[in-house]
């Protein structure tokens, strides 16, 4: 495995992810929870009532590996959408969109 997938799957962790995507990417079970076992081992992760946590020298892996790959944190580059948004609704009002407004019609 290497270091991209390695901080990618220390992110799944993190946020409780979906292991989906690595398995896609050719990964089994096995390996990922070997993997796993490793971040352990390593004190990239920590097991508190069987919970994972990624400790601060994970977050320090998954730093230098986005250095080291040219990739930046994306989730300051994603600002959420306020063009789209609407006001919220009483439980007894109708939401009719205006179709000249929707961009995806």
């Amino acid at each position: 495995m290497n270091n991209t997938h390695k901080a990618y799957l220390l992110k799944i962790i993190r946020f409780d992810g979906n292991l989906t995507p690595l398995i896609d990417l050719g990964y089994d079970y096995i390996e990922l929870i070997a993997e796993i076992e490793s971040f352990l081992e390593k004190k990239y992760v920590a097991e508190n009532e069987g919970l994972l946590s990624v400790t601060q020298k994970g977050e320090e892996f998954i730093t230098s590996s986005n250095k080291d790959s040219g990739k930046s944190n994306l989730t300051k580059l994603i600002e959420p959408e306020h063009q789209s948004k609407i006001r919220k609704l009483d439980k007894n009002d109708i939401f009719l969109p205006e179709t000249n407004v929707i961009d995806f019609l």
